[in-house]
């Protein structure tokens, strides 16, 4: 498989020989062919993600390079395509990659993952701006375009949807789907949380079940909480602050578990915390965190404000009841 070959003509940095070399190559079949314009594909669209500074490619695709799998209609993109290539863009997957077929047709996605510690920026194709928090999965199709609006999210994602009244942009979740027509909003919607929150800052925001019944529509400043297991929905106001700061690198929090907050600490930090005492998990913590914060300067914080003690080690922190 020459991965090696497209990379560097890709990024512009093959020689005559190699681009020679590699036109051979895509020559020999049509399966040669047809995995080099998908590699191609996947560089181009990669182009119009704007990725924050400080993203560090070897470390992206460290945490994501066990997730990708083969399937039938799968042909992965190797780890030094995807090097070369935006770091958000991880794969070309089908439509049964993770997410199950939807359709009568399969459809290649495009999926962006962000590991624990990360955030990133895209603008798609209709020009949304989008928004990924850490440990988010994010994914939409090869044919996504102003008239097919429709992407896929698991994990945190701050949307500026750009209007479109007759071409609606549907987000679909693993327990509810969001149908918007142009607004500012923010979700909350990791697949191994108890819920799923939908913070509506402008615009107007329709819920609908995994059935495709309307649940509820949202208006500025309400948000709906899920419940996932009992889709049991909650309408309260939205705090800006605490919705949706993390986008600002403000962390802000109201009467949060420590048992919460450390699940929180730990997709920031990408590191394991232990909580060794089941009083202390109920423990709860007002406060401010900010983005450019180490772990270590977090847990000072909590440290002045709980009766706790921590035990750093290489990759697990060991938090204990202080007397």
């Amino acid at each position: 498989m020459e991965w090696h070959l497209i990379s560097r003509c890709l990024s512009g940095e093959a020689t005559n020989e190699e681009k020679q070399k590699l036109t051979n190559w895509i020559n020999e079949c049509a399966d040669n062919k047809k995995l080099y314009e998908k590699a191609k594909l996947a560089w181009k669209t990669s182009a119009s993600f704007k990725l924050s500074e400080e993203y560090d490619v070897d470390k992206q695709w460290r945490g994501v390079q066990n997730k990708i799998h083969r399937t039938n209609n799968f042909r992965r993109i190797s780890m030094q395509i995807m090097r070369y290539a935006a770091v958000a863009l991880v794969a070309v997957i089908s439509s049964y990659f993770i997410w199950g077929n939807r359709g009568s047709a399969a459809v290649d996605w495009f999926q962006v993952v962000v590991p624990k510690g990360e955030q990133t920026n895209l603008v798609l194709a209709d020009g949304t701006k989008v928004q990924l928090n850490s440990e988010t999965v994010f994914a939409y199709p090869s044919n996504f375009s102003r008239t097919n609006r429709i992407a896929r999210l698991n994990g945190e994602g701050f949307f500026e949807v750009t209007s479109d009244k007759e071409h609606p942009f549907t987000i679909e979740t693993h327990f509810q789907d969001v149908k918007v027509l142009g607004t500012k909003f923010n979700l909350n919607a990791y697949e191994n949380s108890d819920s799923t929150v939908t913070a509506l800052l402008h615009g107007v925001v329709a819920l609908f079940d995994k059935a495709g019944r309307k649940v509820v529509e949202l208006k500025p400043t309400q948000k709906a909480v899920l419940k996932n297991q009992t889709g049991k929905i909650l309408l309260r106001k939205v705090d800006e602050a605490i919705d949706a700061g993390w986008k600002d690198g403000i962390y802000y929090f109201k009467s949060i578990r420590l048992s919460e907050l450390v699940e929180l600490l730990e997709r920031w930090y990408g590191m394991k915390i232990t909580i060794n005492s089941d009083q202390l998990k109920n423990e709860r913590f007002t406060g401010t965190f900010f983005r450019d914060q180490t772990i270590w300067q977090a847990l000072d914080l909590l440290r002045l404000t709980m009766p706790i003690d921590y035990l750093p080690g290489q990759r697990t922190i060991q938090i204990n009841y202080k007397n």
